[in-house]
């Protein structure tokens, strides 16, 4: 079986864009996962963009925007684990 992995900058799930990427993969077991997944509302407070930073707009789970910058250090140590091993709650077979 395929496995799609589908890492967003945001929280997942995505229901707002998921389904429409399952449609192009019949069968395959999507996986989705998101750098903001595990943050508090504490935590996602303090996102705030500093004056010079290009910013990132995410979506987080209840539908809410929130604007970060994009060189907050657990970016990416975030991302990388949650692409190659999304935990099973977060799996789904379509």
């Amino acid at each position: 079986m395929s496995v799609l992995g589908v890492v967003t900058i945001g929280q997942s799930p995505r229901v707002d864009m998921v389904p429409e990427m399952v449609d192009q993969w019949p069968g395959a077991d999507v996986r989705e996962a998101g750098a903001l997944d595990d943050l508090t509302a504490d935590e996602l407070s303090r996102l705030t963009p500093i004056p010079g930073d290009e910013v990132l707009t995410s979506r987080l789970r209840d539908g809410s925007l929130i604007d970060r910058g994009p060189a907050a250090p657990w970016t990416r140590s975030r991302l990388t684990p949650a692409a190659s091993s999304p935990p099973p709650e977060r799996s789904s077979r379509r």
